[in-house]
């Protein structure tokens, strides 16, 4: 009888041990993901629920993964344990406040600027690959907008800073004030949505924008400090194009790095590698990022190169490839005239 018992619960012993494998698994996995982005959570009933989304975000991207057919690969980042409501507030647009069709119908561009005429009327054909991050100082550093929903706000110190050297405006480059933009725009929602149009009209009419070290990035809308004395930067003018993606071809290879919305699922925010696309056609803009090159691949065709504001820990350090004519890149495009 005793010897029964005993193996009894040398049995429950090795079953209780399988069914903890897993869980020890996990967690070792989820210990490595916090030590390697810094995460610690004070109480352990939010270090359970964290580790529960760090896990299902897991599962999702082995699920894509291991479709041999996908033309991008999905990755664990920072954001693999953020709540719905987290990543919710990263998404969103002021489009949808004011309706697309208004927005399809603004006249935003000034006078005829020759220097863009001169682009645009270029008869030449554009090159067949472009890459404005092999240009010394055509494309600034990639930068974070944490659970802010300031994308907008980082599309147009992007587009200006890739115009700093090009245009002789300054001796070398400088890193501009996204916190400016936020504080100051009117008709903006702060990190929850905005436009790089609208955005760019305020430096403008500011008269100018300061540089980050003088106004750096906080995330949520605070009081417009803005001092005219460290404006390192002025916008005489804004140009905007809707829906033409030969026309986008076109500013990209003779302008440089241009402002566009897209139209991006739920699982770009996990990107790491290969040519994403959009599994359906999208009805609404929820972002906005820049266009800063293009190219073909021999077997996904031809593709845009977008730079994020998600750090270099997302994507392919920071950039992604995004196949042409889906996620509708190129329905609106922002330039300044500085």
């Amino acid at each position: 009888m005793q010897s029964i018992e005993l193996m009894a619960l040398v049995c429950l012993a090795f079953i209780s041990d399988f069914a903890l494998a897993r869980p020890n698994s996990d967690r070792m996995n989820w210990v490595g993901f916090k030590n390697e982005y810094g995460k610690d959570y004070q109480t352990a009933e939010e270090n359970e629920q964290r580790m529960a989304l760090f896990l299902a975000t897991k599962e999702r991207i082995e699920q894509h993964n291991s479709n041999e057919q996908s033309s991008y690969k999905l990755g664990l980042n920072y954001m693999a344990d953020w709540t719905p409501e987290e990543l919710a507030g990263i998404n969103g647009s002021y489009f949808d406040s004011i309706g697309h069709e208004r927005i399809r119908k603004l006249e935003l561009s000034h006078d005829d600027d020759p220097f863009l005429q001169a682009i645009l009327a270029e008869p030449a054909p554009v090159p067949v690959r472009v890459d404005w991050r092999s240009v010394p100082n055509r494309v600034s550093e990639v930068k974070a907008q944490r659970k802010c929903q300031g994308s907008w706000a980082f599309a147009a110190t992007g587009v200006l800073e890739g115009q700093q050297m090009e245009r002789n405006l300054l001796m070398e480059p400088v890193s501009l004030s996204e916190q400016q933009i936020i504080d100051c725009t009117m008709h903006a929602d702060g990190c929850t949505g905005g436009r790089t149009d609208i955005a760019l009209k305020t430096i403008e009419g500011l008269g100018g924008i300061a540089g980050e070290l003088d106004y750096p990035f906080l995330g949520p809308k605070d009081f417009c400090w803005y001092n005219p004395n460290k404006f390192i930067m002025k916008v005489r003018g804004v140009k905007t194009f809707v829906g033409e993606e030969d026309k986008l071809e076109k500013l990209v290879a003779k302008f440089g790095p241009v402002a566009v919305t897209i139209s991006r699922e739920a699982d770009a925010l996990y990107y790491k590698s290969g040519i994403y696309t959009c599994s359906k056609k999208q009805s609404s803009w929820n972002d906005w990022i820049l266009v800063v090159g293009y190219g073909s691949d021999r077997k996904f065709g031809d593709y845009w190169i977008l730079k994020g504001s998600w750090g270099r820990e997302w994507g392919e350090n920071g950039y992604m490839r995004i196949r042409r004519g889906v996620c509708q890149i190129g329905a609106y495009v922002t330039i300044p005239l500085v």
